[in-house]
C-alpha cells in the first residue's frame, strides 16, 4: 500500500466517523504502514496504518485496512475456490458497511466499520484496530469467553432473524467456509477405497441436508478460530474476520473451535471427546437461553439440551467430512468421534447409496 493511498483512506475514515461533510479537516501525517497478515491465495494483505493528527506526534493512532486484489476474470471463469474467496470479501464489505454497527449497538464486540471502497481492481475495508492480545490455543477461560460471545451473536440473530439479516445486509447465504456446495473438490478427494471414508462420502449430502433443517439456526461467525479472537486489558473478548459470516447451524462455530483450537490434554484418555467440551456445551446452552430470553419474544423455539447434543454430533461429522478431503489438523478426538457417530447411523457398514444415508440420519437424529 502506498503512502498516498493510506492517507486518503485515513482521511475518509475520519470524515465518515465524525460525520463531517464540510468544515475544517485535520492535518494527517502517516507514520507507517505495517503488514499484519497476508490474505489467502495471494489476494492481498491486512495492514495497520499508524498516523497522527494536527502535528501532534505524541498521540499516534491507527486503523486496520484490508487491501484485496479482486480477480480480474469474470465470475463464470473463476475456480470454485476463487469464487468462494471473492464472494467472502464482498460479504465482509457488507458486514462492515451495514452490520458491525448493529452488533456493536447490541454489545456484541466487533471492530467498528470505518470505510470501504471498491475500485476496478481492488477492495479496501477499513476498520478500527482491536486493542489487546490475539489468541492462539484456547484454555478453558478463553474458550468460555468465546462461547459467551457466540451465544450473544446467535441469540441476537436467532432462526428467522438470520434469514432477514442475510437478505438485508448481504451476508453469506450459507455461513462457514467448509460448507458442502463449495467444497465438492474436497468431497471428491475423499479416499473411497477405505471403509470409513467411503461411508463418509456417501453420507455427506445427508449430513448437510439434516443440518440445514436443524432448529439451531442463526447467523454464525463462520471462522470461529483463536486467531480471530482478541482479549483486551479488561478481559473482554472481541472477534474479527467476518468473510464467512452468514446463516447456518450455530453449533458449527462451537464445534469447529473445540475441534481445532481448544488446547488438548495429554492426560485425557477419552479418545472420542475433548476434555473441555462438556463444560463448554453446557455454558453455551445456558448463555443461549439467557440471551434468547432477552432478545426474542416468548414464541421463539428453544430446543432441548438433548437436541443440542444431537446437533453437536452432526457438526463434528460435517467438519470431518471436509477435512477428509482437505487434510486433517487440530485435536485428535475428531476422527474417532466421527467414526463413532457414523457407526450409530449405519451400524458400521456402508449403505447402498446416498438416499439410504438420508433415511438413516433422519432415523438416528430425528427432528422433534
Amino acid at each position: 500500500m502506498k503512502k498516498e493511498e493510506a492517507l486518503k483512506l485515513v482521511a475518509t475514515s475520519i470524515k465518515k466517523k465524525n460525520n463531517k461533510k464540510n468544515g475544517q479537516n485535520p492535518t494527517i501525517d502517516i507514520v507507517s504502514i505495517k503488514t499484519i497478515a497476508r490474505l489467502w491465495a495471494g489476494m492481498g494483505s491486512c495492514n495497520e496504518i499508524i498516523y497522527y493528527l494536527n502535528n501532534n506526534d505524541q498521540k499516534k493512532m491507527s486503523i486496520v485496512c484490508k487491501e484485496i486484489s479482486m480477480p480480474s476474470i469474470s465470475d463464470g471463469e473463476l475456480s470454485c475456490g476463487d469464487a468462494r474467496k471473492k464472494n467472502s470479501y464482498i460479504v465482509e464489505q457488507n458486514f462492515y458497511d451495514k452490520f458491525a454497527a448493529i452488533l456493536r449497538n447490541n454489545k456484541i464486540n466487533v471492530p467498528e466499520g470505518l470505510y470501504t471502497i471498491s475500485t476496478s481492481t481492488n477492495l479496501f475495508i477499513c476498520m478500527s484496530k482491536l486493542q489487546g492480545t490475539t489468541l492462539t490455543g484456547l484454555n478453558i477461560e478463553e474458550a468460555s469467553k468465546a462461547v459467551c460471545w457466540a451465544a450473544k451473536l446467535h441469540a441476537f440473530t436467532w432462526q428467522k432473524k438470520a434469514e432477514t439479516f442475510v437478505e438485508t445486509i448481504g451476508l453469506q447465504k450459507e455461513g462457514t467456509y467448509w460448507y458442502l456446495s463449495t467444497r465438492m473438490e474436497e468431497l471428491e478427494n475423499i479416499q473411497k477405497n477405505k471403509s470409513f471414508e467411503s461411508r463418509l462420502f456417501l453420507a455427506a449430502h445427508a449430513i448437510d441436508k439434516r443440518l440445514k433443517k436443524d432448529p439451531f439456526q442463526s447467523i454464525v461467525h463462520g471462522d470461529f478460530k483463536a486467531n480471530n479472537m482478541v482479549c483486551d486489558e479488561n478481559n473482554n473478548l472481541w472477534m474479527c474476520d467476518f468473510q464467512y459470516c452468514g446463516k447456518g447451524c450455530c453449533l458449527k462455530d462451537i464445534c469447529y473451535m473445540i475441534a481445532c483450537y481448544c488446547n488438548d490434554d495429554n492426560n485425557n484418555h477419552d479418545l472420542h471427546h475433548h476434555h473441555m467440551e462438556g463444560k463448554l456445551f453446557e455454558l453455551y446452552y445456558n448463555e443461549l437461553k439467557v440471551n434468547l430470553d432477552a432478545n426474542t419474544d416468548s414464541s421463539a423455539k428453544i430446543p432441548s439440551y438433548s437436541e443440542l447434543l444431537n446437533t453437536v454430533d452432526l457438526c463434528f461429522l460435517d467438519l470431518c467430512r471436509w477435512m477428509a478431503g482437505w487434510g486433517f489438523w487440530g485435536n485428535s478426538f475428531l476422527i474417532p468421534r466421527a467414526k463413532m457417530i457414523l457407526n450409530k447411523i449405519d451400524k458400521g457398514k456402508v449403505l447402498k447409496d446416498a438416499e439410504e444415508y438420508v433415511t438413516a440420519i433422519d432415523l438416528t437424529y430425528p427432528l422433534y
